[in-house]
């Protein structure tokens, strides 16, 4: 039953994630075309002309990037209160199926969509800024990439531990899931404002986002003190340029690394503690509108 659950959820999320990615789609193309025909080698009159159009298609592509973002932020929002605590709540809530396998099926479904969306992202990210590159250095914008992946493992240590990249991902993959997770968990402990749900939910998705943020900056204090530590105990004494850089590197390696896994241990924490609100208020405390 699970599988159907999730296939109807499938169902549900796909127009919305259909049309994001055709806006992406589009907006990437004609910000592309726009890139690689402006021509500022031209008269003073057309140059200004271009660099006008060049500034209002990144104000536009920008908008329609965030736009999106937010965008399947709402959809996922929305459908789960829509589905779980309004009058289509009684529908869903007599199929035979579980809380449990409930929330099992909108988490992953959510997480999915969002993870869809951010790729989507990512590639025409990527593509913007290689048309730009390409047009402003010519054939030498290979070097600048070149120059920043290198710069890129240098600072995160992947030259000498590859996993950072496998552990990068995960730590990014599970940051999603927790973020999809608390807006889940804010929405259920809206309903306990049974006449201002929505405004409840809000209230509770900041007072979400502002523990987390309060426990994260505790956090990157932490972080500097042990950076301060871990180089204060290297003796860069008659060491200089590249050993004296690679061990700065190493020491704010080392510092990240610990900062980023204690932050990922305080974010699972709370995303637990949500899957239980939301658990306890389908199960316990729920009222349908």
């Amino acid at each position: 039953m699970l599988g159907k659950l999730m296939k109807h959820e499938w169902k549900g999320m796909l127009a919305p994630l259909v049309i994001m990615a055709c806006l992406i789609s589009v907006i990437t193309v004609f910000t592309y075309t726009v890139i690689m025909n402006i021509n500022t080698e031209l008269d003073e009159i057309i140059e200004n002309f271009s660099a006008t159009v060049s500034a209002m298609t990144f104000l536009l592509y920008y908008a329609g990037i965030v736009g999106c973002v937010i965008g399947i932020t709402l959809v996922i929002a929305v459908r789960f209160y829509r589905t779980c605590y309004t009058d289509q709540g009684y529908l869903t809530h007599t199929l035979p199926v579980s809380a449990k396998q409930l929330l099992i099926a909108k988490t992953v479904t959510a997480v999915l969509s969002y993870l869809i969306i951010i790729l989507l992202v990512y590639v025409s990210v990527y593509v913007t800024l290689s048309a730009f590159f390409m047009r402003t250095f010519d054939e030498d914008w290979n070097f600048l990439i070149d120059a920043f992946v290198s710069l890129l493992r240098d600072s995160l240590g992947l030259h000498a531990y590859p996993l950072y990249i496998i552990y990068w991902g995960c730590c990014c993959i599970i940051s999603l899931i927790c973020s999809v997770i608390g807006l889940m968990g804010a929405i259920s402990l809206g309903q306990l404002y049974t006449k201002h749900r929505i405004a409840g939910a809000v209230i509770a998705y900041l007072v979400i986002r502002f523990v987390k943020r309060f426990f994260t900056q505790i956090i990157i204090l932490g972080g500097y003190q042990i950076f301060y530590l871990s180089s204060g105990t290297r003796n860069f004494t008659g060491r200089h340029g590249s050993e004296t850089w690679n061990d700065v590197m190493f020491s704010a390696n080392f510092s990240i690394q610990v900062t980023l896994f204690i932050a990922m241990l305080i974010s699972i924490a709370i995303a637990v503690g949500l899957i239980f609100a939301s658990y306890h208020m389908m199960t316990k405390r729920l009222n349908l509108e």
